[in-house]
């Protein structure tokens, strides 16, 4: 592989990264405010916690693919202020458009 492609790649990489960590960090609010809002059962309990331990998850492996520090911590500012549906069908389209272009 040429060295352009390989640096195409590796940036592709690296925002397919990023882009997961967002839609993990856009999960966890969501089930967090679900969580706080009085339901209070245990699934849904768990489910934040779940939601919350892979966002953090990802978030590191974002960073260890070489994403800057300030471009996660943005990406995970924007996720978490999703404010429909629609929003996190946005996130995750686009994760997966990322995910998808890897070689």
């Amino acid at each position: 592989m040429k060295k352009k492609d390989k640096e195409r790649v590796e940036r592709a990489r690296v925002h397919s990264a990023v882009s997961i960590a967002g839609v993990a960090a856009a999960l966890a609010a969501v089930t967090a405010a679900e969580n706080s809002n009085g339901s209070g059962s245990k699934t849904t309990m768990a489910l934040a916690l779940a939601t919350e331990l892979l966002a953090s998850h990802c978030i590191e492996m974002a960073e260890l693919a070489g994403a800057d520090h300030d471009r996660v911590a943005s990406a995970v500012r924007s996720a978490v202020d999703i404010r429909s549906p629609g929003d996190l069908m946005t996130l995750t389209a686009a994760a997966a458009t990322g995910t998808c272009s890897l070689p």
